[in-house]
């Protein structure tokens, strides 16, 4: 009788149980409180526990589904009497270095009935950084943490660690941004956010990923060496300088001066690049047959910063001065200035009407200021009376920090130009042992505009030629009869180098 009540009793409590079940109404969903991300970058979620009538048996944790946002995937369950969840570092779907993760739980009572699966989802906060490399200075920024029950008015609090010194709090803000100041190069820091509800004052709060930030400064250029300055003509210099292309440059100012200590104005500039050895072309009102200049190359970083020279190069002015008594040009001509291994040499060509010589006329050691040299132009009486003169100056031997070889300079052209010279004999004699011929002798013209003619004493031309290399050999035309004793007259016309007209007119006797 008593086995048969009890399996009465067992019978009420199961249809009683199965009543329950049958009630219709739905399992709350759990309150979540936070979910937080440590150090490790482990996800946990925690919740309030649910009171169902039916008893809560477990907890299922959800996330986003990422083909579809309104579906949620299952990534976990723990028993009815839990009330946090991790989701471990390296899960499939826990990117919390780089992206919100968001989670959402669900409870399944006794009747396996589950709350809503996607009613509670919150995500973590991420925080990001961005080094201010011109200001010192590391932005942080991160997403709202709006998910707290009481509200969206969160505060949050950063957290810095530096050099492994422990975590310290750096500032709060209700902003979601802040900037931390002052850092330095080499040194490391490691922060988090944490979001506190209610303005702070709740119970609840947030941590978010921790970052690591390893700021480094601007790379400066190991070199950035003014390697030649060199004149191209009157009116352009050519700059070129060898810099280090992995510093953080972005272009290189170029400044000019008349003088070494003088005033130094911008004249241009060159974009960086990775071409090692860049050159600029000054044609900024270059009086390059004037005036001897000197040059720097300034370095500009990346945040617009104006860096120091290494050093200057100057270029080399030549002038010529010519004396018609002497037959001589004396140049003079400055030293090249600011390479790193000295001048070792100076070379001095010379062209005569505008054909430079195949060598050079004269080489000189190192000097400093202005050095003068005086040409003696009687070996050089072929041309039109122009002479031109220029410098190369050679470095010394050594190679450069950035591995260049020595350097050469070339000067401006400096030209002087010679009247003519005109010596006419007085007389001469046909077949004779001295002066067989006649012919002036003319240096320093145009031979294009040479004229040359013999009159008799009545007027008439016996004799013309317009080859300044031919003479008059005392017969008629050169081919014709001879001549008798007398005395001629001679015209010479001509055009000197500098565009002059001369007529030179005289008495020539003939002897035989």
């Amino acid at each position: 009788m008593k086995k048969l009540g009890l399996i009465i009793l067992l019978l009420f409590g199961f249809c009683q149980v199965r009543a329950d079940c049958a009630d219709g109404l739905d399992t709350s969903f759990p309150l979540v409180e936070s979910i937080t991300v440590d150090a490790a970058g482990n996800v946990t979620i925690c919740w309030q526990h649910v009171t169902d009538p039916d008893g809560i048996i477990r907890y299922v944790i959800y996330s986003v589904n990422p083909n579809n946002p309104l579906v949620s995937d299952s990534v976990g369950v723990v028993s009815g009497v839990d009330s946090c969840f991790t989701l471990p570092a390296g899960h499939p779907i826990n990117n919390s270095s780089f992206e919100p993760v968001e989670l959402s739980v669900a409870a399944v009572d006794g009747c396996e009935k589950a709350s809503l699966t996607d009613a509670n989802r919150h995500h973590t906060i991420l925080i990001e950084d961005f080094f201010d490399v011109c200001r010192g200075s590391i932005l942080l920024n991160w997403n709202a943490y709006d998910d707290f029950n009481s509200g969206t008015n969160v505060l949050y609090n950063i957290y810095v660690n530096i050099n492994n010194g422990g975590y310290n709090l750096f500032t709060s803000t209700l902003s979601l941004d802040t900037i931390f100041p002052n850092v330095i190069e080499g040194d490391f820091y490691e922060f988090y956010v944490e979001g506190f509800e209610n303005f702070g004052a709740g119970l609840f709060s947030s941590s978010s990923n921790t970052i690591l930030s390893t700021p480094n400064a601007l790379i400066k250029p190991t070199y950035n060496y003014l390697y030649t300055t060199t004149v191209v003509d009157s009116t352009q210099i050519t700059i070129q300088f060898n810099v280090d292309v992995l510093a953080n440059i972005s272009s290189y100012r170029i400044k000019r001066s008349a003088s070494l200590n003088g005033n130094y104005v911008t004249v241009g500039s060159v974009s960086a690049s990775n071409n090692p050895s860049p050159i600029f072309t000054d044609d900024n009102g270059v009086k390059a047959n004037s005036t001897a200049y000197y040059y720097k190359a300034f370095p500009i970083d990346s945040c617009g910063a104006e860096g120091d020279p290494v050093n200057y190069g100057s270029t080399i002015l030549v002038n010529v001065e010519s004396s018609q008594l002497d037959a001589t040009n004396t140049i003079s001509f400055t030293a090249y200035e600011g390479w790193e291994n000295g001048v070792d040499r100076y070379e001095l060509f010379r062209a005569v009407a505008g054909v430079w010589e195949s060598g050079s006329i004269q080489t000189f050691s190192s000097f400093a200021g202005i050095l003068v040299y005086e040409d003696d132009i009687t070996k050089a009486f072929y041309g039109d009376g122009e002479f031109c003169y220029k410098v190369i100056a050679y470095e010394n031997a050594g190679l450069h920090l950035d591995g260049s070889i020595p350097a050469s300079s070339l000067s401006n052209e400096a030209c002087a130009l010679h009247e003519p010279i005109l010596f006419i004999p007085n007389a001469f004699t046909p077949n004779g042992s001295y002066n067989p011929e006649f012919k002036p002798v003319l240096t320093f013209t145009d031979p294009a505009s040479y004229f040359f003619q013999i009159y008799n004493k009545w007027g008439e031309v016996i004799f013309e030629t317009k080859d300044i290399n031919q003479s008059w050999n005392g017969t008629f035309n050169n081919s014709g009869s001879d001549c008798p004793q007398d005395i001629y007259i001679y015209l010479i016309e001509f055009i000197s180098i500098d565009g002059e007209k001369y007529s030179k007119r005289g008495k020539i006797t003939l002897l035989r």
